[in-house]
């Protein structure tokens, strides 16, 4: 998956565990590792992106924007889609189930018109495999991503 499709994974996983009783992360593999992170950024319940303008002064500096229609996240959070997932994935399955939930968000993540990442960092980054934790990279945006499985603490 790419970057948007992350997000929206996320996005989409964040919104299930809203309605279920588990609260589960994404575990992904990145370049033959195992993390876990965000691959957006939010200002209270708004999902942000950074946009660069220049100054009067000549420097560059940088605003968080809550998403706009080009990118994925929204159009999944805005449209219809939430919606027909609740009705036809969420109304046909056991939401407290990890390996069904995360089929049936990788599903409907692959059904969605792609749009646009809200940029190309993840932030809070935690290597499952060596343990190193980063507040963020940044990573190249024709990079895949695999969605590999869910996790709960309460587990």
């Amino acid at each position: 998956m790419n970057m948007a499709q992350m997000e929206t994974f996320q996005y989409v996983l964040q919104h299930a565990n809203e309605l279920g009783n588990k609260k589960y992360q994404l575990v992904f593999l990145y370049k033959g590792d195992l993390y876990t992170g965000n691959f957006y950024k939010t200002i209270g319940a708004d999902i942000q992106w950074l946009q660069s303008y220049t100054k009067e002064n000549g420097f560059i500096a940088y605003i968080d924007h809550s998403v706009n229609t080009c990118h994925m996240v929204y159009q999944v959070e805005y449209g219809k889609a939430l919606d027909t997932f609740d009705k036809v994935y969420l109304g046909l399955s056991n939401i407290n189930r990890s390996e069904v939930l995360f089929t049936l968000i990788k599903n409907f993540i692959s059904e969605q018109p792609i749009g646009d990442s809200t940029s190309n960092y993840i932030y809070d980054l935690k290597s499952l495999t060596t343990g190193i934790k980063l507040d963020f990279i940044e990573i190249n945006s024709n990079d895949q991503l695999s969605p590999v499985s869910l996790f709960s603490n309460e587990s």
